[in-house]
């Protein structure tokens, strides 16, 4: 439930959370608050940060992190890569093609263990000057604080299903 909208920078009331830029973050379960906050802050703040100087965010992702992307169906890229470094590869190679890019996170959603993060992201490709715009879910599964597999989704209703939740 939404009360007020005079601090969009912070916690607005029983449920919600509202950022800058429309992002809504509302929780599923009002006794595991604390602790999906905390995932959610974490995985919020590695989004914001990643942007602006992703060689320090790094530490978010456990040793045996799966990251996940099958669903998107990337040409050229593995349908998953494994651990930090593989992480780390995957987005110089992705961020690589593009001439200008750029994302923004629309919606978070806590969930048991879980973080379910609606995102839209745009760029222009290098050389071919493709335009790219489109939105997509991701579900990071978090376990002590670190993200240890990180599932991309078309489908609001499967990355919801994923976390162990329901519309």
């Amino acid at each position: 439930r939404l009360r007020s909208a005079r601090d969009r920078r912070g916690f607005l009331g029983s449920g919600r959370y509202v950022r800058r830029g429309g992002l809504r973050c509302h929780p599923s379960r009002d006794t595991a608050w604390a602790m999906s906050q905390e995932n959610v802050e974490i995985v919020r703040r590695f989004l914001e940060q990643a942007r602006e100087s992703p060689d320090f965010v790094w530490d978010i992702f456990g040793e045996e992190v799966e990251w996940e992307t099958a669903a998107l169906s990337i040409p050229d890229f593995p349908a998953t890569v494994r651990g930090p470094d593989g992480v780390r590869e995957f987005f110089r190679r992705w961020v690589g093609t593009f001439e200008s890019w750029g994302y923004e996170m629309e919606e978070l959603i806590d969930a048991p263990d879980a973080v379910v993060v609606h995102i839209h992201q745009w760029g222009r490709g290098k050389g071919s000057g493709a335009v790219v715009d489109g939105r997509f879910w991701m579900v990071w599964v978090m376990r002590d604080g670190k993200a240890v597999r990180v599932t991309h989704l078309t489908e609001k209703a499967d990355a919801l299903e994923a976390a162990g939740l329901r519309e």
